[in-house]
């Protein structure tokens, strides 16, 4: 008997301590825009793979400068909240290691919403909704 309350204990010992030693999954709580005017949220989406710098700038000034990884679960590296100046914003994506750089004006009545993914051809890509299925 004292055998398998040693086993058991050693057993559960080394859960708890594999347990703390992976790392956390991704877990960006979701971020809701309001319905206030120029407010929204930037999903950096797929493609963010390479380890590469991404910037994003909101009418110019800058919101977001990192290096975002995809979740492959998820299909999400990033979510930014940005505050806007207007209703029409222009967003601009830049990646110097790969020279990437785009831009776009937003009409956020098409919602609130903004995803963004980079191919491995280096095109980007866009689109818009009032939250995503991962929110």
């Amino acid at each position: 008997m004292r055998f398998y309350l040693s086993i058991l204990g050693i057993s559960l010992w080394m859960a708890v301590a594999v347990g703390r030693g992976q790392e956390p999954a991704l877990q960006s709580p979701p971020v809701h825009p309001s319905e206030k005017n120029g407010q929204f949220v930037i999903h950096l989406q797929g493609g963010f793979t390479q380890g590469h710098e991404a910037i994003i700038q909101v009418d110019g000034r800058e919101v977001y400068r990192g290096v975002p990884k995809t979740s492959p679960a998820l299909g999400l590296a990033k979510q930014i909240p940005v505050q806007a100046n207007s209703s029409h914003p222009v967003v601009t994506l830049t990646m110097p290691e790969t020279r990437i750089h785009w831009s776009k004006d937003i009409d956020l009545s098409a919602g609130r919403a903004l995803g963004i993914s980079v191919g491995t051809n280096g095109i980007v890509t866009f689109h818009q909704a009032k939250n995503f299925l991962y929110d």
